[in-house]
């Protein structure tokens, strides 16, 4: 053991206490069962006094990262200012605020330290020490010493007068109390009150991007799921992102109510289906007419975005189904649609499943996910032209049989028109040469030798047939594949 002196005991500091429990307040947040399987921490597990208030704190801090993120538009499902505003007055809350101080007073005897040794190293003889360091502390020196530096408002003066009396408390209370009397007495400032309570203060220092790190942890984590087609034999796959902190925020977030009730864009379908319409469909026409989608002759005038003009071109728009499909409709609507095709919102043009939608839009447009509480466009009037913003509250869904065919329409002008009167993009594959490239890379090389063996003496005939434009983009494809599988 170091050997001991009043002196030391005097100059005995408590940082290493305030640190250490500054940890273990983090450990008991990081701990919380609600936050650490979805969002593990390197925390070591501490029971706080109220694990339910910890719980909640802890789910707080998670929340107001989420809010923060910019993967998937998970910060849509939660409530920022909310969030930040209940783990700032919950971790400054007189229930933290005793969880510290009782952390404070279990932990000062082992981490307050001065030079090798800690103050448990004076608890062997505390009577002794506490009369020592009274004595220490009450003669006439010490106290003008005291009393020039507190007139003269150093802080760290002030706390040492304080910790001078929690020290005393701890080695004899007796001997604590007749020093506050004779400090009172000789007019000593800032220890009248209950200075006991005003030792230690505790200051949370946490963020509000506390947890982004695990969060966007969590998100990256992907899961892949299959549905059984609906009864009809085709398993439909489904990629979700993040779905622990899509639990937490439906769970967790929820029951403290800082969710906001709109999901993420976090989860698509891998679906047979093309961005169409289901039969009956109704598109608007110029002048204010409607027509169902598969009676739309080559010719007629339609809609678009904005009472825009287009005209549907030669292209006849039907695709026979060869399995199963599942097709979508909104609030008290239908179902009319499949998850590819493109609407128009708030926020731009959006599908169901935008994966999709950029198989036939790779380029030009930025595609996003349509979900619960987006705003599509609806018109209410042609003359003069005029939306109404629609909230989507809710989907409906049902499922098309295979056989069943679904229709879109191909135009000359403007890429959108109307169907039940909502504002939808023109969902139409375009062939380009990176295009191409970038489907043959899909493909073992062997598949590629195939392509290329089987496409190439063809290239003169689909140029008679379709026209000569599909023959550059083909070669210059072909030839780089031919490049990669034979170099």
């Amino acid at each position: 053991m170091a050997t001991l002196s009043v002196a030391d005991l005097f100059n005995i500091s408590d940082g290493g206490v305030v640190a250490y429990v500054n940890t273990v307040m983090r450990a008991m947040v990081a701990s919380a069962p609600s936050v650490k399987p979805s969002f593990p921490s390197s925390g070591n597990l501490y029971t706080p006094l109220d694990p339910g208030f910890f719980d909640n704190a802890a789910a707080a801090l998670v929340c107001s990262s989420i809010a923060r993120t910019t993967q998937y538009n998970f910060a849509r499902t939660i409530k920022m200012k909310e969030s930040d505003d209940y783990w700032n007055a919950a971790l400054q809350s007189p229930a933290a605020r005793h969880q510290a101080r009782t952390s404070y007073d279990y932990y000062f005897s082992g981490y307050a330290s001065a030079g090798a040794s800690t103050f448990n190293d004076y608890l062997i003889e505390r009577f002794l020490w506490a009369t020592e360091l009274s004595s220490h502390v009450t003669t006439d020196a010490f106290i003008n010493v005291l009393m020039n530096k507190l007139s003269i408002h150093e802080t760290d003066w002030q706390h040492k007068t304080l910790l001078t009396l929690y020290k005393l408390n701890l080695l004899d209370n007796e001997v604590c109390a007749r020093v506050h009397t004779t400090w009172t007495a000789r007019g000593i400032p800032g220890i009248e009150g209950d200075w006991n309570q005003r030792i230690y203060a505790y200051n949370p220092d946490f963020r509000n991007d506390e947890y982004i790190n695990e969060v966007n942890a969590a998100i990256a984590q992907v899961t892949t799921e299959r549905d059984p087609g609906h009864g009809h034999g085709t398993s439909h796959s489904w990629t979700t992102y993040g779905r622990a902190v899509q639990d937490f925020v439906n769970g967790k977030a929820t029951a403290i109510g800082l969710a906001t009730g709109t999901q993420p864009d976090n989860s698509h379908e891998s679906s047979p289906g093309k961005g169409c319409f289901i039969a009956g469909t109704m598109v608007l026409l110029a002048g204010g007419a409607s027509k169902r989608i598969e009676e739309v002759a080559e010719g007629d005038v339609v809609v678009a975005q904005n009472g825009e003009k287009s005209e549907r071109s030669d292209e006849f728009v039907r695709l026979e189904l060869d399995e199963p499909l599942t097709i979508y409709g909104f609030n008290d609507i239908a179902p009319f649609f499949s998850a590819g095709h493109l609407f128009a919102t708030d926020e731009g043009w959006k599908a169901i499943d935008p994966a999709i939608a950029l198989e036939e839009n790779p380029t030009g447009r930025t595609i996003r996910r349509l979900t619960i509480g987006d705003i599509v466009h609806h018109v209410i009037s042609v003359d003069p032209f005029c939306y109404e913003r629609v909230r989507i509250e809710r989907f409906r869904t049902r499922t098309l049989d295979a056989g069943d065919a679904i229709y879109g329409l191909h135009l000359l002008g403007a890429r959108s028109y109307h169907v039940n009167g909502f504002c939808v993009a023109m969902n139409y594959p375009l062939i380009t040469a990176k295009r191409l490239m970038d489907g043959f890379a899909k493909l073992t090389d062997e598949e590629r030798r195939l392509v290329a063996h089987q496409l190439e003496p063809i290239l003169p005939l689909l140029s008679k047939a379709i026209g000569s434009f599909v023959d550059a983009p083909l070669r210059r494809a072909l030839q780089q594949t031919k490049e990669e599988v034979w170099s």
